[in-house]
């Protein structure tokens, strides 16, 4: 079985891969965003008025807490509890499939600045057998770096 490629970028990138090249049968594309979702999951939008019912936050806080609430994954944060509280609850959709998809797998970024959402993916993807390659594009230069974890 050969490797699928995962490869995280910008639509404008790859909307000029796929133009530029049409052997992509094999390879996946995501948003840095898409992809934090596709590990992490994401947030159901009627998780606002539980939470507000719930933990009598107002409007304001409970969009904040939810903006922040993806990056907690330690129980020593304050809001893990409500993280917890949202997944048995069924507000956050979990990818099931994720492994599946992830191991053996190569993932590309082109283009990704390291902040808090890609050092996230990275140290999860630590628990994948998985060839993280980083990438620089431009149309004239292709170069890039591969680390072996």
């Amino acid at each position: 079985m050969s490797k699928q490629e995962i490869i995280i970028c910008d639509n404008k990138i790859k909307k000029e891969l796929l133009l530029s090249n049409n052997s992509f049968l094999k390879r996946k594309f995501f948003t840095l965003n898409s992809f934090y979702e596709f590990l992490f999951g994401s947030i159901e939008d009627s998780s606002i008025l539980y939470i507000m019912d719930k933990y009598k936050y107002s409007y304001y806080e409970t969009k904040e807490i939810i903006k922040y609430l993806m990056y907690v994954h330690s129980s020593l944060s304050s809001l893990y509890n409500i993280k917890l509280d949202l997944m048995d609850n069924g507000y956050i959709k979990l990818n099931n499939n994720k492994d599946i998809l992830l191991n053996n797998s190569d993932i590309i970024f082109i283009n990704q600045s390291k902040n808090k959402i890609f050092n996230a993916i990275i140290k999860e993807l630590n628990n994948y057998n998985v060839n993280i390659i980083y990438k620089d594009y431009n149309k004239n230069e292709y170069k890039h770096t591969i680390n072996r974890f």
